[in-house]
């Protein structure tokens, strides 16, 4: 197993992997089933500020942005919302108070592909051991579009961070399939084992053993070739019949193949619990069906939580965000609100 595990590994594993695959995009999908919406002070008609919100989310495609926001971050430590802002300056220099209408666009971003740069070193600063600056690499690793030659400084007010189990560092957080890396491995290793075996015993090899005086047969190697040719057809057609005096054809066995489905279990309920998702659920239900109801309800409870607390983190922070550099400032009794 691999001592330490680079976004590069997590990234393959889940581009490689199905079943890892699913356990992070499941959590995500389930989550942004439907869409937040922002309500101020439980008033019954929305308000200004409501209404703004919602116009911004719908014509920046917000939501689906956070969505996919939240499946890069699973995939790596953290991942960023880059916003497009026309303002007249380049990006390593600070956001100053804009129109909201100046934001024209967001952009979801692998750890990969934003870097920390320069860390603030001021311990005065509220900031103090967080990038004051992020290096991008459009075409870094998560991109899937390799023609892409974006790059350069980024300045900490112009992106989003989202992490999850980061656990007060602020940036790093733990990815997804972090604790059941092993276990995938293990997976991998007995699905390449049950498949290696099986075409071995399928693709069946043989020997000449022999069965009689040889001496006068010695096979020149011109005669094996041509042996092997006839031995290949054989085993194409019904209708070639090899004839070899004083030798035997027999097949080399490897022997019988041991049931997989124990280690199999095994690797699934260990990754499962990594994950925090019933098996059942990440490989569809066979057996069980009211225990895998339960499961599923239990579940259902636990993405609940994670939306009002994960999730309306971002979401907070966004607003935050809104009122330090837009005109659209959050008032007293904001709330993020879910069904």
């Amino acid at each position: 197993y691999p001592v330490s595990i680079d976004f590069y590994m997590h990234w393959n594993m889940w581009r490689r992997s199905g079943l890892a695959k699913r356990g992070a995009k499941l959590p995500v999908n389930i989550c942004w089933m439907s869409q937040p919406w922002i309500e101020e002070n439980d008033l019954p008609e929305d308000t200004p500020y409501e209404k703004s919100i919602a116009a911004l989310a719908e014509r920046l495609d917000l939501w689906p942005a956070f969505k996919d926001g939240d499946l890069c971050q699973r995939i790596g430590q953290y991942s960023a919302l880059l916003f497009t802002v026309k303002d007249g300056q380049t990006r390593d220099k600070p956001l100053k108070r804009i129109n909201s209408r100046q934001i024209i666009g967001i952009k979801p971003l692998f750890e990969g592909q934003l870097e920390p740069g320069t860390i603030n070193t001021d311990k005065k600063d509220p900031r103090f051991g967080l990038p004051d600056m992020y290096s991008l690499q459009s075409g870094g690793i998560g991109n899937r579009n390799e023609d892409s030659i974006d790059g350069g400084m980024i300045h900490h007010s112009r992106v989003l961070i989202l992490t999850e189990d980061a656990l007060g560092s602020g940036l790093y957080g733990i990815p997804c399939n972090e604790a059941g890396f092993n276990a995938l491995l293990n997976w991998q290793k007995i699905q390449g084992s049950g498949g290696e075996g099986f075409w071995r015993q399928a693709a069946q090899r043989f020997v000449l053993q022999a069965t009689g005086n040889t001496e006068a047969q010695e096979f020149s190697p011109e005669e094996l070739t041509e042996l092997g040719s006839m031995v290949s057809d054989m085993f194409s057609g019904f209708d070639a019949i090899p004839s070899i005096g004083n030798y035997e054809m027999k097949g080399l066995n490897t022997g019988s193949m041991p049931n997989p489905d124990g280690f199999r279990q095994m690797c699934l309920e260990e990754y499962a619990a990594s994950v925090e998702i019933p098996g059942k659920m990440l490989v569809g239900t066979q057996t069980g069906v009211k225990a895998a109801d339960e499961d599923t309800g239990f579940y259902f409870k636990e993405m609940q939580s994670r939306r009002t607390n994960e999730l309306s983190r971002w979401i907070r922070n966004f607003i935050n965000w809104l009122s330090d550099h837009t005109e659209l400032q959050a008032p007293d009794g904001v709330k993020v609100m879910w069904d």
